[in-house]
């Protein structure tokens, strides 16, 4: 080969690497996808990164797609091959769910039954960050916010039957007396509901469509208040709206937790965690139901540091 061969030879070796280079996905990327294009969505990803910062991670290259555009791209995307798949919101994870990519996927903000619901080929590398809290961890808050009422009520739907086991005996393990009601139709709520109230002292909520729906939740907000029983909410909103007290995990705490978990993945083998509940959260309180019921709450600064000692995170 002359000279001039050679040279020529090797221009051509160089440019098809540098096309590959241009092509192929950045070297262990995580491909994040929304399910909406939204603040709270958004909030997830900003405290990942700012996690990642702090984990000396902020060179690891991170894409961020809405749903649609991860529906476009989809063959490009598989086809790059990155490290890691995140969902964020049910809709990402259902999406993500049904196209089994060969891709270890992490789905976050997402309650624990619809993570229970997500097809999953045989195999298939997946694990989840939930939205919603232990029930361990809400009853140790009524354990510390309501010392003394010890008689719970709770109400099943279809989606939550199947959580009856592990309420009776979270019950147990804090030491709660727990009356449960079972429905399985919405005309069957409302006498429920004035059955369990009868003789409980608190109304635990569950994520269950049925129960805990925006068409049921000011009925039993107002049964409860009729009868003078609190209840336990599932959110902040719950709490806004007239529950008594609740704890819960905000966009940027599972950002934070998701931020730790892609850090520690990247430092060994990309190897997904169990799934998981919330690791941070706060709680909150409404002083106006809590004066009307003639109860006495700590500030809501106490009631979290409480439950973190209890949980043996201070």
């Amino acid at each position: 080969m002359n000279r001039r061969a050679l040279i020529n030879w090797l221009s051509g070796i160089l440019a098809l690497l540098f096309m590959a280079g241009v092509s192929a996905a950045p070297r262990g990327e995580v491909v994040v996808v929304l399910s909406q294009d939204t603040d709270a969505y958004r909030e997830v990803v900003r405290a990942m990164r700012a996690e990642l910062t702090r984990q000396n991670r902020a060179d690891l290259p991170v894409r961020v797609l809405t749903l649609n555009e991860f529906q476009s791209q989809y063959g490009q995307i598989v086809g790059q091959r990155p490290v890691l798949l995140v969902s964020v919101g049910t809709q990402a994870a259902r999406e993500l769910a049904d196209r089994r990519p060969p891709v270890p996927v992490l789905h976050t903000l997402l309650p624990r039954q619809t993570w229970q619901s997500l097809a999953r080929a045989p195999g298939q590398a997946s694990s989840a960050i939930f939205l919603d809290q232990p029930i361990d961890r809400q009853l140790l808050l009524l354990k510390h916010a309501l010392p003394g009422r010890t008689n719970l009520g709770v109400i099943l739907g279809p989606a939550s039957a199947g959580q009856r086991h592990e309420l009776m005996a979270a019950a147990r393990r804090q030491g709660f007396q727990l009356q449960i009601e079972a429905i399985d139709q919405p005309a069957a709520l409302l006498p429920a509901l004035n059955r369990v109230v009868e003789d409980s002292q608190v109304l635990v909520s569950v994520a269950d469509p049925m129960v805990f729906g925006p068409s049921t939740v000011h009925h039993i907000l107002l049964t409860t208040y009729r009868y003078r029983v609190p209840v336990l909410g599932l959110s902040r909103a719950y709490v806004e709206a007239g529950a008594l007290l609740a704890v819960y995990s905000t966009p940027e705490h599972i950002g934070r937790q998701l931020g730790e978990l892609v850090s520690r993945m990247a430092a060994g083998r990309w190897v997904l965690p169990a799934p998981q509940y919330p690791k941070y959260y706060d709680v909150a309180t409404n002083p106006r139901v809590a004066a009307s019921l003639n109860l006495r709450l700590e500030r809501e600064s106490v009631l979290l540091m409480k439950l973190e000692a209890a949980e043996g995170q201070r």
